[in-house]
């Protein structure tokens, strides 16, 4: 007897325990009939499913990484143009404040501080006296990470550039621009080591060039003219700065004892560099 069923009929397979259509699927088998099972119909369709979904969380993936990549490089070109334009600032300042000679063409790089970036400057004379037309470039090279590299100006690329004018810098007079009298002139001039400088004809660039001693031996001088107590400068100085200039001003103390005490050794004491006491200056016996 034929079991129920037809061989063409699709079986549902979610009750396997119908004995009805455990019946038709032997009998099918037998006879070399694949039957149609829905459950492999659906493990189909999902496996579908889930290649679409990864494939659409690989490509939201890579479009967030993308624009997280253009986030950062945005705000590192961002960075670089602002630390630009402070540093071509900076450069500017020290141009008026007479810190930079004035030349034709001037390629330097910023030293330790930043080893990454360097400046090309441009001065050109105009038609108009005492003013110049500057052009000044702020460089960048990632690949520079010492300063006591060679910058390479070639390899290295612009990321700031600023055009002005600027007036040629004049020397600074004590007694035009801060009102110094004659009597505070001539005694500032005196009181200065070996004639550092003229009080009416200051060249900008010398504070520059003296070193920390000359600078300490200076200061008094220049407070006392203008009316100013050390102890005033002295209460506006952080406790660690504060320190290491007492400690500079006790070595330029020093410095100025061992040059009187060698002015002082006496030329018959056999090279034995003792001097010859208070007594032979003025005249005593010893």
């Amino acid at each position: 007897m034929r079991p129920p069923g037809d061989c063409g009929v699709t079986v549902a397979g979610g009750d396997r325990s119908d004995k009805r259509a455990v019946a038709v699927r032997n009998y099918c088998y037998g006879r070399g009939v694949a039957v149609r099972d829905r459950s492999y119909s659906v493990r189909g369709v999902v496996l579908l499913e889930v290649v679409i979904a990864i494939g659409l969380l690989a490509v939201g993936l890579a479009v967030i990484g993308a624009q997280f990549q253009s986030s950062y490089l945005a705000a590192e070109q961002t960075d670089l143009t602002v630390r630009g334009m402070m540093l071509a600032e900076s450069k500017l300042a020290e141009l008026d404040t007479g810190l930079i000679i004035p030349e034709e063409l001037i390629e330097q790089d910023f030293g330790a501080l930043f080893p990454e970036f360097a400046w090309r400057m441009r001065i050109e004379p105009t038609q108009t006296f005492d003013l110049n037309s500057v052009s000044i470039q702020i460089l960048y090279d990632p690949l520079r990470t010492h300063f006591e590299e060679d910058y390479d100006f070639a390899r290295a690329k612009v990321v700031q550039s600023l055009y002005t004018f600027r007036a040629t810098p004049a020397s600074i007079d004590l007694q035009r621009d801060f009102g110094l009298t004659d009597d505070d002139a001539a005694k500032l001039n005196e009181r200065l080591p070996g004639g550092l400088f003229d009080v009416n004809n200051i060249n900008p660039r010398l504070f520059a060039d003296l070193d920390l001693q000359e600078l300490v031996q200076i200061l008094p001088a220049l407070l006392e003219v203008f009316g100013v107590s050390l102890d005033e400068v002295r209460s506006q100085i952080p406790p660690e700065l504060l320190e290491a200039f007492e400690q500079l001003e006790a070595e330029a103390a020093e410095g100025e004892g061992d040059d009187e005490g060698a002015e002082g050794t006496s030329p018959d004491s056999g090279g034995s560099g003792r001097p010859s006491g208070s007594g032979s200056r003025t005249g005593g016996g010893r």
